[in-house]
């Protein structure tokens, strides 16, 4: 819900091509939410009306609400996603990358050729070493 933001925005069709996006006026809000048939997600702009974050949130009760900020530490939008009762949801995790070398993808031959590099330079030395010994 947004006056400057419409479902045509190009962003709602980069981010979400294959999903059915629509405008909802204060108004259609007010006077009842979308039913639940299927996951539901609305966006909320900080130009709508203040009210309408209230009647979402005892609409669609137990609802996940996440608030979203600009490079200035401004809020832009909120985001309120609804399930269907009985639907099980597993959101998403970021799983932080390690920092640990070992599990860098090719870490296990890298070390494989360094453990030969230092192999063959012990074989060279060990034999530039005897032939030295009189």
């Amino acid at each position: 819900m947004s006056q400057a933001v419409r479902a045509e925005h190009e962003s709602f069709r980069f981010l979400a091509p294959h999903v059915t996006v629509r405008n909802l006026s204060p108004e259609e809000i007010r006077q009842g939410p979308p039913q639940l048939d299927a996951p539901l997600v609305i966006f909320v702009f900080d130009d709508a009306p203040a009210d309408l974050r209230g009647v979402l949130e005892r609409a669609y009760p137990g609802c996940r609400i996440e608030g979203f900020i600009d490079g200035w530490n401004l809020p832009v939008f909120t985001v309120f996603r609804a399930h269907p009762p009985g639907l099980e949801v597993h959101p998403q995790e970021a799983v932080p990358p390690s920092r640990r070398l070992s599990d860098l993808p090719g870490a296990g031959l890298v070390a494989l050729a360094a453990l030969g590099v230092i192999l063959l330079f012990a074989q060279r030395f060990r034999a530039a070493g005897a032939a030295n010994v009189p």
